[in-house]
């Protein structure tokens, strides 16, 4: 990341990042814990770019981690224009990151006032079978579906950008949004969706 950060053929040179690494609170028995959160502390004085938050950091708390890190986004760190969220499997090509969101949204007019979400998205029906990591129950879902079958559109979790208008609110939304889905790419499509079904008739949410 630090070697993307100072790649001298960034293709947008009015295009700056900052990196930070999301955790959430550590999950484990009493003496592992100390030594976990020892280590994370000696790495967040070293680097500077880690952010803890209170959630749990488990696979199944992942949305609900997002929310909090977005809550924190809108009130500590919204000085920027855009938001992207990366799995921590994921390496990012900033050059390609920067083109493309320089030629194809950032120059619109407009742009800094409106609601918006990039990135690799698809439509899919919820996971029915148990044994599959990704099962949801669908009693749990179902009010949430614009389709009888389908999840509303989402961007695949790996990653995609926000606009920091679209953070602000979710952030602001914190408390109403639906928090069943635990998938956290799979929940921001649902939270989408509700924030436009009530915020519909502003002509800048798009």
């Amino acid at each position: 990341i630090r070697k993307a950060l100072s790649h001298n053929n960034i293709k947008n040179r009015n295009i700056l990042f900052d990196i930070v690494f999301i955790l959430g609170s550590p999950v484990c028995n009493l003496r592992s814990c100390t030594s976990v959160t020892s280590a994370i502390i000696e790495e967040k004085k070293r680097f500077k770019d880690i952010i803890i938050l209170s959630t749990p950091d488990t696979y199944k708390t992942s949305a609900v981690k997002m929310l909090e890190f977005y809550k924190y986004v809108a009130e500590r760190l919204n000085s920027y224009s855009c938001l992207i969220k990366l799995d921590d499997d994921t390496l990012p090509n900033l050059d390609e990151i920067a083109y493309k969101l320089s030629s194809s949204i950032l120059h619109l007019p407009g742009i800094n006032d409106a609601i918006w979400w990039w990135g690799d998205f698809r439509f899919q029906k919820p996971e029915h079978e148990k044994s599959n990591p990704w099962y949801i129950q669908s009693n749990t879902l179902k009010h949430n579906l614009v389709y009888e079958t389908f999840l509303p559109f989402f961007a695949s979790g790996w990653g995609h950008v926000l606009s920091l208008k679209l953070v602000f609110y979710i952030a602001n939304e914190f408390a109403l949004l639906d928090n069943k889905m635990w998938m956290e790419d799979a929940a921001l499509g649902i939270w989408f969706d509700q924030l436009a079904q009530k915020y519909q008739n502003e002509k800048q949410f798009c």
